[in-house]
């Protein structure tokens, strides 16, 4: 096995991102590296696309593995593992056209989301469905928000299927359910109430609420902008979030923290 870190720095000291601006440029050197090594694990950054990454690497005729890795919330390592077809594997059904030319690949590749002990593998091409189903509840019972690394592979279709919940609408990608869901991987909350943002609604909903830890989803404010708005300090036992429904109303989630055997897992620190 080769394992490979190339740096993240040009000639002239600036970060890189790209993995042909990294020396080495493992690249022009994956066949020779394959030559000498049945499998080949490359460190990138977690700022690359991780689709793009595989494709640039070969698709799934080269690309057997995918880790997005995070600590504390915080998505810090992408790895790539690269194996020859004669490793475990004769290349047969690896659907490589429609990787390479899809912006959701279908190729059977292993893809691992670990966020410190909480680890979610699938088949790349598992996480795809056209039908996603939104929730219709007025206000849902729990509202669970998916950890770094679930964001970055964008495996939305198949959290749903997998924990049973619904998201509340495109491009939010917060989740709700009528039942807690104690292996979430993410955090999770019970919902308060859920209000628009009529003055007579937020009065309602926020009724001796004076602080507040608020986060924004797919929502035309910013947080600083809410808090105002709002007049609400930062922190407290209350989370809001602040999103945009499958029925494109601006509605705010008033929540609380689960506890952690119920699916709330320890967060970072809120705006």
């Amino acid at each position: 096995m080769i394992f490979i870190d190339p740096a993240r720095r040009d000639a002239h000291g600036g970060r890189t991102y790209a993995i042909a601006d990294c020396t080495p440029d493992v690249l022009a050197l994956k066949d020779v590296m394959l030559e000498r090594a049945a499998i080949v694990m490359v460190k990138l950054s977690p700022m690359l696309d991780w689709r793009k990454a595989v494709r640039d690497l070969g698709g799934s005729s080269t690309v057997r593995e995918v880790h997005i890795v995070s600590t504390g919330n915080e998505c810090k390592e992408l790895l790539i593992v690269l194996g020859r077809a004669d490793a475990g594997d004769d290349g047969t059904g690896h659907d490589n056209a429609d990787f390479d030319t899809n912006d959701d690949p279908r190729g059977r590749i292993r893809m691992y989301c670990v966020n410190d002990g909480d680890v979610v593998d699938y088949l790349v091409g598992d996480d795809l469905n056209d039908t996603i189903a939104y929730a219709d509840a007025d206000t849902p019972r729990y509202v669970f928000e998916p950890n770094a690394s679930i964001m970055k592979a964008g495996c939305f279709a198949l959290i749903e299927r997998r924990y049973g919940v619904r998201q509340i609408g495109p491009n939010s990608h917060l989740f709700v359910s009528e039942l807690p869901v104690a292996d979430f991987p993410g955090r999770g909350f019970a919902v308060d109430a859920m209000t628009g943002m009529g003055k007579r609604e937020l009065k309602t909903a926020l009724g001796g609420v004076t602080h507040a830890n608020i986060a924004t989803r797919n929502f035309p404010m910013t947080v600083a902008a809410l808090r105002k708005k709002l007049r609400l300090k930062d922190g407290g036992d209350t989370y809001i979030f602040a999103t945009t429904d499958a029925r494109r109303r601006h509605v705010l989630l008033v929540t609380r923290k689960m506890p952690a055997d119920q699916g709330g897992a320890a967060a970072p620190h809120w705006s």
